[in-house]
């Protein structure tokens, strides 16, 4: 009975939704299509960058860091390597220009590429790979394409000023949760529900060493609630402040069926600040500032929407309230009022590229984007909105021709 439901569900998605697709492209309003700055794609191959916590862009938005793999878009069973590199954003040049190579990446995150700033120059960057046949990282010149540096530990996130870098165990990531974690090695910690010798590490980059900040057994005992007992627990989503004083990270556990998740801060010494974002449910996130971050979680008090927290007063608001009501992937701009955000595929498969103004309380779609119903589960594609340094840009992951490719929009009134 399952399996004819499974394959009555799937016609229906094929045929009645395709049908009701096609009847709202012919009404539906796309966008501004002057925003399309440029697209990248390459034929028969996937071109994408990952997740929207790191900028793509490099410092004078000339280049856009990328990853491109000849595949099917299909779970990672096998560590396949994929290539590391830019385009071109300014002239008439699509060529892509490959500098490395990685076979430690996932589809939602990719390799954790992105710029680094090695004695005030622009042209490094930074990316895991395995070093010593274990998870690692280098840093890598982008004109020489000479590796300057072997680190023994993938990083997750990096400072800005690229001093230290967190390290968390990217093979309990993927055996947890599919598509964010890598699958070179198996999980030597599969039998183990919250490891005492397993968490989250400081990386400092410029030394190579590194210090043990916490384990995952050590955040289960931290202001622990029922929800967590007999259950399974790993982190996920770390992210460092603008200043590199603080990180946020999520503490998410398993329990049946079900997935829970919490939102912490700690300094760089291991000291956590607190508990963000409601007790068992947080989605995606972002920092406005040193202390303040956004994100789109639930309380018992208001339910679902984006948050304000001040990691220092502990002083919490609704942001979009009404307006701004699903979730998605935020940034905010310079000016800290305006965010750009997304939406997952409504029920046309229909994507939406978001500005949200704080100050006015204004919502604008600045484009829409089609998901073919293949992308879900693991391979699904986000648009994963990234902003440039100044502002001019977002660049964002859609699909072209069955294919993942890179969408770079003009910003701006």
């Amino acid at each position: 009975m399952k399996k004819i439901k499974s394959i009555l569900r799937k016609l229906y998605q094929l045929i009645i939704m395709d049908s009701l697709r096609f009847c709202y492209l012919l009404k539906t309003k796309w966008g501004d299509k002057s925003k399309v700055y440029k697209t990248f794609s390459l034929k028969n191959k996937h071109v994408f960058f990952g997740y929207y916590d790191i900028c793509p862009f490099n410092k004078d938005e000339t280049k856009l860091l990328s990853m491109v793999i000849e595949r099917d878009n299909s779970s990672l069973n096998d560590p396949f390597k994929i290539d590391v590199g830019y385009f071109e954003i300014t002239g008439n040049n699509q060529e892509f220009i490959k500098i490395g190579e990685t076979n430690s990446w996932c589809w939602q995150q990719g390799c954790r590429l992105q710029w680094y700033p090695l004695n005030n120059a622009h042209d490094f960057i930074i990316y895991n790979k395995l070093v010593s046949n274990k998870h690692g990282c280098i840093i890598q010149n982008v004109k020489t394409k000479k590796i300057i540096k072997e680190i023994n530990f993938p990083i997750y996130s990096v400072t800005s000023d690229g001093n230290f870098g967190i390290s968390l165990n990217f093979s309990r990531l993927h055996r947890l949760r599919p598509g964010y974690g890598y699958v070179n090695f198996k999980d030597i910690t599969q039998n183990d529900p919250a490891p005492v010798n397993d968490g989250i590490k400081l990386i400092d980059i410029n030394k190579g060493s590194w210090k043990f900040l916490f384990s995952v057994k050590d955040i289960t005992v931290y202001k622990s609630n029922l929800l967590m007992e007999n259950s399974i627990h790993y982190f996920n989503h770390v992210l460092f402040n603008p200043s590199g004083s603080l990180f946020l990270f999520f503490h998410i556990w398993l329990k049946g069926n079900k997935r829970f998740v919490r939102m912490l801060v700690s300094d760089l010494a291991g000291n956590i600040k607190g508990v963000f974002g409601g007790d068992s449910f947080v989605s995606h996130y972002n920092w406005r500032n040193d202390n303040e971050i956004l994100v789109y979680a639930s309380t018992k008090e208001s339910g679902e929407a984006y948050y304000l927290y001040n990691v220092g007063s502990g002083k919490t608001e609704i942001v979009g309230k009404g307006i701004l009501t699903e979730d998605g992937h935020p940034s905010f701009l310079n000016d800290n009022k305006t965010i750009v955000t997304d939406t997952y595929p409504d029920k046309y498969r229909f994507q939406h590229l978001l500005e949200y103004n704080l100050d006015d309380n204004r919502l604008k779609v600045l484009r829409k984007f089609q998901s073919p119903l293949s992308f879900k589960g693991e391979v699904r594609l986000d648009l994963h909105p990234r902003i440039s340094p100044s502002n001019k840009y977002v660049c964002i992951d859609f699909v072209k021709n069955g294919k993942r490719a890179l969408n770079v929009l003009l910003l701006g009134k």
